[in-house]
């Protein structure tokens, strides 16, 4: 390598480590305890192996003259996600968020329970309530195949968080997108990469059950898309950002 990294023109990576990191919460869904219990332990073991085997990973194609930009890209978003899912698992779907409160509250958790056990929206616009529900009716399908899978309910809030795990995770793959898209190249897309991936505030939001970062992942693509649009104008960019933003709207 002599030290410089092999800029990649063509960056992909958002096709496939989504399916990666929904797969990884796939499994955690399937094999948690049925208590909802989230172990700090195993919170601490699966976030340091997967961190591990990033840097065995990365040394590996380092000593082999194999580390390109796209591949360490790819182990840094593989270290964000670790670190979203550790923090999420770590800590209560309740803590630190202001706007969730209890199920007798007009909170977040109460607008989600309110869709799985009515099947319909709030007949007031209380509070959180106000909030359009796109997010809410998301988050009460996830209750609900708790349900059905047996689950209890403080399991079933639980799980509420692989969602918005997941949602953190596309987010930094669609800022280092649309970096790349801006001509970002090298060193440079490293670095703007470093800091989408570690950002702390969107460790916070990968814990929150709130709608504030499947609103944010909305506008990102509609970001890209206009982006995209503005470089090579077409009808079908044009339409995917309205699209977008108006899913960001329902959010």
């Amino acid at each position: 390598m002599n030290g410089k990294l092999n800029v990649q023109s063509k960056f992909k990576i958002e096709y496939f480590l989504p399916l990666v990191f929904g797969f990884v919460l796939l499994l955690i869904f399937a094999f948690f305890d049925q208590t909802g219990e989230y172990n700090n332990e195993f919170s601490e073991i699966l976030t340091g192996t997967l961190l591990i085997c990033s840097g065995v990973t990365g040394f590996f194609l380092y000593k082999n003259d194999l580390l390109n930009t796209k591949t360490l890209i790819c182990l840094i978003a593989v270290c964000g996600f670790a670190f979203r899912l550790g923090y999420a698992i770590k800590i209560g779907y309740w803590q630190n968020q202001h706007d969730v409160e209890s199920l007798n509250s007009s909170g977040h958790l109460s607008y989600i329970y309110y869709i799985f056990n009515n099947f319909k929206l709030p007949d007031s616009n209380e509070w959180q309530f106000s909030h359009p529900p796109l997010h809410h009716i998301l988050s009460a399908v996830v209750v609900w195949v708790g349900s059905v899978f047996g689950f209890i309910i403080e399991r079933s809030f639980e799980n509420i968080q692989l969602l918005t795990v997941f949602y953190s995770s596309v987010s930094m793959l669609l800022g280092i997108k649309i970096c790349s898209e801006l001509g970002i190249k090298g060193k440079v897309l490293v670095l703007c990469s470093l800091i989408l991936a570690f950002f702390p505030g969107m460790f916070i939001l990968a814990g929150s059950i709130n709608n504030d970062i499947l609103m944010i992942t909305f506008v990102l693509v509609a970001m890209l898309y206009l982006v995209r649009w503005y470089k090579s104008p077409s009808v079908k960019f044009a339409l995917f950002c309205g699209l977008f933003t108006g899913l960001a709207m329902m959010t």
